[in-house]
């Protein structure tokens, strides 16, 4: 494999695909992509519950609207 130039930790394959060959970056390339991952699915947790709150709302002033009259 050839060093990329001005990145001593890359290096280039005959294929052209560009490898890092740090384990330190590599490990630390991998926990931020894991972090990422929980934040979006976090997110969607985060959204989906706003959701089920709402429903809940919708249904205790229907419940309430219905229980008045």
């Amino acid at each position: 494999m050839k060093l990329v130039h001005g990145h001593p930790n890359l290096r280039k394959g005959s294929n052209g695909v560009i490898l890092n060959v740090s384990n330190t970056e590599r490990s630390q390339y991998r926990q931020a992509k894991q972090m990422a991952l929980k934040q979006i699915e976090s997110q969607s947790e985060i959204q989906d519950l706003q959701s089920e709150i709402k429903e809940v709302k919708e249904l205790l002033h229907q419940l309430l609207k219905n229980n008045g009259t």
